[in-house]
């Protein structure tokens, strides 16, 4: 009986990884399907917040040439170990500001939510977000650069990816021209960060928006809307428990005056 118990046991086991294997592979043809519509084979991307390079790989997978950026030493060991060999794959192991400094980032225990944004730690821990046992009591000082850094080194990417828990608002900062598609990272409990985004968008080019609820890998909205109706939406959002995804930003025409990195008083 018990050789029986350990036969089933790995026929289990063996059935479950199988499964898990085929959700992810699904999961991997969805986004592909879905990232399509940003990424063309040849156009460069950067994905800022990488972590461990989920989306590095949709996007080589897309053929496109992919500056990843991750400040946390651990995770971006992986993702050079993972594409490293890749000659369209370049690793910077920074985070990104408004300004090239020196910045602090509490590393949380599940480090897909470390984050230089006290604020949006308080705020997603008053409300509940993730498991008590998450805990960011652990900071390390990191290295920034910025989105005008990267761009005078690599050039300008047909797509932008920021997923830095919190921190996006700062990041855009870093942007003194426009971009023809980016995506952020949206919580419910940190709307106002997402509003300020849009707002400093809008200062750079005339934007349409869309947004994705969760790891969907389809546009909630059946059309693409303008500034005024992406904040309304936005708003809205704050009554969502526990909503979040990712705000998509498509460039419809450029505006020919700078904005100044460091004018923050009026967003």
């Amino acid at each position: 009986m018990a050789n029986m118990n350990t036969v089933q046991f790995l026929q289990f086991t063996h059935l479950w990884r199988t499964a898990q294997r085929l959700k992810n592979n699904l999961l991997k043809s969805r986004r592909l399907r879905f990232y399509s519509q940003f990424v063309k084979e040849g156009d460069l991307c950067f994905d800022v917040g990488a972590n461990i390079g989920n989306r590095t790989e949709i996007f080589l997978r897309l053929g496109a040439k992919v500056v990843a950026v991750e400040p946390q030493k651990e995770p971006f060991n992986i993702l050079v170990k993972r594409y490293g060999k890749n000659k369209n794959f370049t690793g910077v192991n920074k985070g990104l500001d408004s300004k090239d400094q020196m910045a602090e980032i509490h590393l949380c225990s599940v480090d897909g939510v470390s984050s230089m944004s006290k604020e949006w730690i308080a705020r997603v821990k008053e409300k509940g977000r993730f498991p008590k046992e998450y805990d960011w009591e652990k900071a390390v000082t990191v290295p920034v650069t910025t989105l005008d850094a990267l761009i005078k080194s690599y050039g300008v990417p047909a797509f932008c990816k920021v997923d830095v828990e919190g921190y996006e608002y700062q990041v855009i900062q870093g942007l003194s021209s426009p971009i023809q598609f980016m995506a952020f990272e949206y919580t419910q409990e940190f709307i106002d960060s997402t509003l300020s985004v849009v707002n400093y968008l809008e200062r750079l080019g005339s934007y349409e928006y869309n947004y994705v609820e969760g790891e969907n890998t389809h546009l909630a909205l059946p059309n693409w809307v303008r500034h005024k109706k992406i904040l309304d939406l936005l708003n809205s959002l704050r009554d969502h428990n526990l909503s979040n995804g990712d705000l998509y930003c498509r460039l419809t025409r450029a505006k020919s005056v700078e904005v100044p990195i460091n004018d923050l008083q009026h967003l």
